[in-house]
């Protein structure tokens, strides 16, 4: 799925620094108003992997039922800060050679989100029950589509009107509803087999799902709150250096989902293995090995090929510099940034949503963002100050989510063993 955003700012950055910039900036803006919705669809994991692991598909059907209706509320909030798009930016004292590209951009994008949404809804419970084929279809097509249309529109080839930034944002909105349909047509059995009578709408209240899903919708918002954070101080600091901070940060997202794959699959098997009332805990370890060991290997190539990486996204000399320049501060949180993704994922499965979220808090808020504005204003030290207190921040987090699974770990085997005795 991330892919698409690099294509989007390989077009992008073909148009020049302000372009590119521009989507950075709205891309920013867009993200910080859509993660609590994402966080939120994500949040049912517990319930809907639990219930499946209990043999009780209809019970998971009607939890992601009234997720969705979650959803939806905030999804108004989300559309309705795109299209405030100006003033925010404004506020936010954002480049003003910037704002009027990445308000459009927002304003076309919005199009697409109740369909990003209901896509959303529907891959978490598909994945509940490990299900994860659907999805990766729909996101294949997505991919072509947006390929097609980014290099059409964005660039007018193929016989296409060139519409720049704005034929980004409509190859977005076009990509978003073709996942839908797609994703839709392929799981019409497996909802079918969960969709849940009466019966199972009562036996899940609101209180469970929202108990359980806003913790997550939290946690995710507010770790990618001080993401954002990072690239609205980068969009004060000029369009040279918010183009720059995001294609390292494009790229630094682009193996965070290799992580972040690793952790939905941990919540979902140790969610099964949990209703099932078997051991859970080598499951999770496993999963946070996987996820440390695959971001050391991208932790390398961001050190040694910072500049490499860089021209791949543009082909402005100042750009290319200050991007190479974030690249080894990327490759030093690589390794906390897998680990507490994949550790988040494996507390979802038990079902530990809100400590998790409190933690988060505490590690970007009171440690990372203040670091942010410290460094980058307070020292000078612009760009690199911003990277240097999201390193901080990651850092403090992995490790206390690891600390949290050794708890819960424990707290099991003790359980386990009193039983048997």
């Amino acid at each position: 799925m991330v892919a698409m955003g690099v294509v989007d700012l390989f077009v992008a950055g073909q148009l020049g620094a302000v372009p590119m910039g521009a989507i950075g900036v709205g891309h920013t803006l867009g993200f910080a108003a859509l993660v609590p919705a994402m966080g939120t669809a994500s949040g049912v994991d517990p319930i809907v992997a639990q219930a499946y692991g209990a043999g009780r598909p209809r019970v998971a059907g009607a939890a992601a039922l009234k997720c969705a209706g979650l959803v939806g509320v905030l999804l108004v909030l989300t559309i309705a800060a795109h299209l405030a798009a100006t003033p925010l930016l404004t506020l936010l004292q954002q480049d003003p050679v910037l704002i009027p590209t990445a308000s459009r951009y927002l304003w076309i994008t919005a199009a697409g989100m109740p369909a990003f949404m209901g896509f959303l809804v529907l891959k978490q419970l598909l994945q509940g029950n490990g299900i994860m084929r659907p999805a990766m279809y729909a996101v294949v097509v997505a991919n072509l589509v947006n390929l097609f249309l980014d290099i059409g529109l964005g660039l007018g080839r193929w016989g296409l009107p060139k519409l720049g930034v704005d034929g980004i944002a409509w190859a977005t909105v076009g990509v978003r509803w073709s996942m839908l349909v797609v994703l839709a047509l392929v799981a019409v059995p497996h909802v079918k087999r969960a969709w849940p009578t009466a019966v199972e709408r009562a036996q899940v209240t609101w209180r469970d799902v929202a108990r359980t899903a806003l913790p997550v919708g939290l946690h995710s918002s507010v770790e990618a709150w001080a993401f954002v954070v990072a690239g609205l101080v980068a969009g004060t600091l000029g369009a040279v250096e918010a183009a720059a901070h995001a294609g390292a940060m494009n790229v630094a997202s682009l193996t965070f989902m290799v992580p972040l794959g690793i952790g939905a699959a941990a919540a979902t098997r140790v969610g099964n293995l949990v209703g099932a009332r078997m051991s859970w805990s080598r499951t999770g370890w496993v999963a946070v090995g996987l996820g440390a060991g695959v971001m050391a290997l991208s932790a390398t190539t961001f050190a040694t090929m910072p500049e490499a990486i860089a021209r791949l996204y543009s082909p402005d000399v100042a750009v290319v510099a200050a991007m190479a320049s974030l690249l080894p501060l990327a490759a030093a949180f690589q390794g906390f940034d897998g680990t507490q993704a994949v550790a988040f994922g494996v507390l979802r499965g038990v079902g530990d949503t809100r400590v998790p979220s409190a933690i988060a808090l505490v590690a970007f808020w009171l440690v990372s963002v203040p670091l942010q504005l410290t460094l980058a204003y307070g020292y000078g030290w612009g760009l690199t100050g911003v990277w240097t207190g999201l390193v901080a921040g990651l850092s403090c987090v992995g490790v206390l989510l690891v600390a949290r699974i050794q708890l819960f770990a424990r707290r099991t085997t003790q359980t386990s063993a009193h039983g048997s005795s």
